[in-house]
């Protein structure tokens, strides 16, 4: 019997751990992208509707942005909104999930987050168009990777689960003992 580790522990703990860490991600993402969108309204509005006006970006970046940029930014930042939003409302379905060792719930998480992720890296790309705050594109590799690695990390939960049933922890690590005996 071949059971997977996530986060140095059994899959059921590690994806429990993933869902409480993406709470943490998501409650982030969602205050980053809204300082972003407060930032970029007030971009907007110095440009007083003329889109011929440019200014300077505030972290001293070369690149200036018009009021076409500034609607287009806010856009792409209000989008990410969104998806850390329902990212965070779909906390629940994985810890409801893990805790009731349901794999199609696990899977819903997973398909669901897959497209979330893929519209964030959508995003991500835009963001690289525009120019946009290094500190944003930095977040929105790391929640790409960390999305990744999280749906790799549920669908091995989710296998687990359809191939040796519902077992818990301390049964998976009697499983592992008495392999190691076996060999």
């Amino acid at each position: 019997m071949k059971l997977t580790w996530c986060c140095g522990y059994p899959l059921e703990t590690g994806v429990r751990i993933l869902a409480w860490t993406d709470i943490f991600v998501e409650i982030f993402g969602m205050a980053a992208n809204i300082e972003s969108l407060v930032t970029n309204i007030m971009r907007l509005n110095r440009t007083h509707g003329n889109s011929e006006y440019k200014y300077h970006r505030s972290d001293n970046m070369d690149s200036e942005f018009t009021q076409t940029q500034a609607i287009i930014a806010i856009v792409l930042v209000s989008a990410a909104i969104l998806i850390h939003f329902v990212e965070l409302l779909l906390v629940n379905l994985l810890m409801t999930g893990a805790n009731e060792k349901n794999s199609e719930k696990c899977n819903r998480w997973n398909i669901v987050t897959t497209i979330l992720t893929v519209l964030d890296g959508a995003l991500f790309i835009g963001h690289l168009v525009l120019e946009f705050d290094i500190w944003l594109v930095v977040f929105m590799v790391f929640n790409v990777i960390y999305k990744s690695y999280s749906v790799g990390a549920v669908n091995a939960y989710r296998k687990e689960m359809e191939t040796y049933g519902n077992i818990d922890g301390i049964q998976v690590e009697r499983v592992i003992n008495s392999e190691n005996t076996q060999q």
